[in-house]
């Protein structure tokens, strides 16, 4: 008998192949390994790289408009500032001028030696005043409240006293106007002036 026609029977066959892996019915139905589409083959997937961080701006800080110059009637040649308040013009009005130039000729001083500055003109300040004309003596004649709370540094009241805060002398005085008026309401008001001024000028 050949080898090839040589028939076994089942249990023979459990015996010899019972190690044997065999695919049953519910083994064969099973779905073959995914693969990857034809056109994905072989390919690599990149993920789109985030947008770089953008530095935020550096913060500018602008620096402060310097102040204008300021404008004074004189060539304040003393270093001895008068401060007035006269809205609506320039400086200050004639008859004010005319006492203020015969103090001055009293205290051996001449118009070239002061700097008139009228504190009602826009932008005025007294620390600008002091940073520009470097007053060593500022008398204030008249001068409203409003003006003289928003005077930094400015200790003098009206009142003919001299103060020295720091820098230069301060002396607070009536209106200009109160000095020449008619009667004699305005002689110890000269005087009065006339005292401050030899302290504060040492004459």
């Amino acid at each position: 008998m050949e080898l090839n026609q040589i028939q076994l029977n089942n249990d023979l066959l459990q015996a010899l192949y019972k190690h044997v892996l065999v695919l049953d019915d519910t083994t064969q139905g099973a779905p073959p390994p995914t693969s990857l589409p034809a056109n994905t083959a072989g390919t690599v997937s990149t993920v789109p790289e985030a947008p770089a961080a953008v530095p935020a701006s550096p913060t500018v800080q602008r620096a402060a408009a310097p102040a204008g110059p300021v404008n004074f009637l004189g060539k304040n040649q003393r270093n001895f500032t008068v401060l007035v308040h006269y809205p609506g013009i320039p400086y200050l009005p004639d008859e004010a001028f005319t006492f203020l130039g015969n103090v001055l000729n009293a205290c051996q001083l001449h118009a070239a030696d002061i700097a008139i500055v009228n504190t009602a003109t826009a932008g005025f300040s007294l620390a600008t005043v002091t940073d520009q004309l470097q007053p060593r003596q500022i008398i204030a004649f008249g001068l409203p409240a409003n003006v003289l709370s928003a005077m930094t540094g400015w200790k003098a009241a009206q009142s003919f006293a001299p103060v020295k805060p720091a820098g230069a002398i301060q002396l607070g005085a009536p209106a200009l106007e109160a000095f020449y008026q008619q009667g004699e309401a305005s002689r110890p008001l000269k005087k009065q002036l006339w005292e401050s001024l030899k302290q504060i000028l040492g004459i």
